[in-house]
């Protein structure tokens, strides 16, 4: 009996969840493509192999406190998307325009997860750069009255020169 797309999402962030490595490894099809992140930080697609070998110590060395469903809004539009704590796992953004969450976008065909890729536009989450949080952060702090001056040091410890706007 195949397993559906709704179950395998279930069943995949449960594995995730509790940490079972070995559930994680029997819900990936054996010639699946899943996006990981090599030494430079670059965005790779990888075999099976490769995805246990990089996911599973990310895993093993992060608590997980929740996991939300949403959907992909962009590259597989509808395809489920797992955000873990908030999209902060497995990736944690490393630069300001970078988007802060990213999701385990997935597809499946056999009863397998075949295809594993990172996402970014969701269709229920928002997900903003650091940059724009920043930025609304600091726009609200001028409409409660707070100069940009002082705003900009609240928000990013320094005070703003012309090169900034």
């Amino acid at each position: 009996m195949l397993i559906e797309t709704e179950e395998l999402k279930i069943l995949f962030a449960n594995a995730i969840l509790v940490k079972d490595f070995t559930k994680i490894e029997e819900l990936l099809h054996d010639n699946g493509n899943f996006n990981i992140r090599d030494k430079t930080n670059q965005t790779v697609e990888s075999s099976k192999t490769n995805f246990l070998n990089w996911f599973n110590p990310i895993l093993r060395d992060s608590t997980i406190e929740s996991i939300q469903y949403d959907q992909c809004l962009f590259c597989s539009t509808g395809s489920p998307v797992l955000l873990i704590n908030d999209g902060k796992i497995p990736i944690n953004t490393s630069t300001l325009y970078e988007k802060e969450k990213f999701g385990l976008m997935f597809e499946v065909q056999d009863g397998k997860i075949i295809k594993i890729q990172f996402c970014h536009i969701f269709l229920h989450a928002e997900n903003l750069s650091k940059f724009d949080t920043n930025i609304r952060k600091i726009l609200c702090l001028e409409k409660n009255g707070v100069s940009k001056r002082d705003a900009y040091l609240q928000i990013l410890g320094y005070e703003p020169t012309q090169e900034d706007f």
